[in-house]
């Protein structure tokens, strides 16, 4: 996502990333979830619309074909979900859904060492961010039975969609020149 936020890895300007969307099934249930949330826990930017497991965020360059090559190597991939948890910011927290992915993993360390980013953070969790919430407030959704747990899904990663600095996506397919 190029969605303009403050956060400790990148200040307020936009950058490139590149994400897997989540297969509409999911994306549905995660919908549903999120609806679930009191109004008055959200912090901005709020709930997340676009259900997506991130692999790099904070591509310098807005070249879909740099990122497009490097995906050349690479074969679609599963991912897992292992349940709900959060990453505690300063300002806010965000409540996400684990993934498991080797794939992503490997994905995620090719771009960030051949691709001039942004990247700060030590380790790469993928996940998909459900929504963003006032500090101190995400620690009782991942309560169980509070939200669905989310465990268990799997889904199969063919693609990679590569979202400029102003929005513009490109769908980029694993091992084809794209």
């Amino acid at each position: 996502m190029t969605r303009k936020r403050k956060t400790n890895l990148i200040d307020s300007e936009s950058y490139a990333s590149t994400h897997v969307l989540v297969p509409d099934e999911l994306a549905e249930k995660i919908r549903t979830a999120a609806a679930r949330i009191s109004k008055e826990d959200l912090a901005e930017p709020g709930i997340e619309t676009d259900s997506h497991v991130t692999l790099l965020y904070g591509i310098v360059s807005d070249d879909p074909s740099l990122v497009a090559a490097r995906l050349q190597k690479f074969t679609p991939f599963s991912m897992l979900t292992t349940g709900i948890s959060l990453f505690e910011r300063p300002e806010y927290d965000v409540l996400k859904i684990d993934v498991i992915s080797p794939g992503a993993s490997m994905i995620h360390d090719s771009l960030r060492v051949s691709l001039e980013n942004k990247w700060e953070w030590p380790n790469y969790q993928p996940h998909i961010t459900i929504a963003y919430l006032q500090k101190g407030a995400g620690r009782r959704y991942c309560v169980p039975g509070i939200l669905p747990g989310f465990y268990g899904h799997i889904f199969s990663a063919g693609e990679v969609v590569f979202t400029d600095s102003k929005d513009k996506k490109t769908i980029l397919e694993l091992g084809s020149k794209t």
